[in-house]
């Protein structure tokens, strides 16, 4: 999955959580690929439903906890 390969860099992998506007603008700016038709639903959803050792999820309190469903506020943490 070459969008996978293409994470922000080393600030987003580890211990700090970054938001999903930083990710969104990151695949927009330096990849070949769509946001809406990539990163969310394609990407960051089955990386999720692998688990926290590749990517953990905060979404903002009251919001549903749903791969493939980032809204404004989220914030991810890409394990190694």
């Amino acid at each position: 999955m070459p969008c996978r390969r293409a994470q922000p860099n080393s600030t987003a992998s580890g211990t700090t959580p970054i938001d999903i506007a930083q990710v969104i603008e990151y695949v927009l700016v330096e990849t070949d690929y769509s946001e809406m038709s990539h990163l969310k639903k394609r990407t960051l959803g089955p990386m999720e439903k692998e688990g926290p050792a590749v990517l953990s999820v905060e979404r903002p309190t009251g919001k549903r906890k749903r791969p493939g469903e980032y809204p404004d506020g989220t914030r991810l943490r890409f394990g190694g």
